[in-house]
């Protein structure tokens, strides 16, 4: 438990990076592209964390009742899927 500290620990430093960034003081520091790659990293880095706490912890630790978790685990890879199919270019494709 002690090793996975850290890796929780970051990402609620993320999580205050991410609410600090909505203040206009603290926005108007980095450019929008810049504030943009930075809640990109810190959003994915949250559903990293997310992902380790609901889909990988419990399939290691055989939980007693997986489908509690299944819900989760499903909207978790289902947004992660979405993610990413929302960050391929538009390409028109010719038939």
């Amino acid at each position: 438990m002690e090793s996975i500290m850290p890796f929780f620990a970051i990402g609620i430093v993320w999580t205050y990076v991410l609410a600090l960034s909505s203040l206009e003081r603290l926005s108007d520091i980095f450019s929008p592209k810049h504030w943009r790659v930075l809640r990109a990293v810190g959003l994915e880095y949250l559903a990293l964390v997310f992902f380790a706490d609901l889909v990988l912890l419990p399939v290691r630790s055989r939980t007693r009742h997986p489908l509690e978790y299944l819900p989760f685990s499903i909207l978790k890879v289902v947004g992660s899927l979405l993610r990413l199919a929302a960050s391929v270019p538009n390409q028109k494709f010719v038939y």
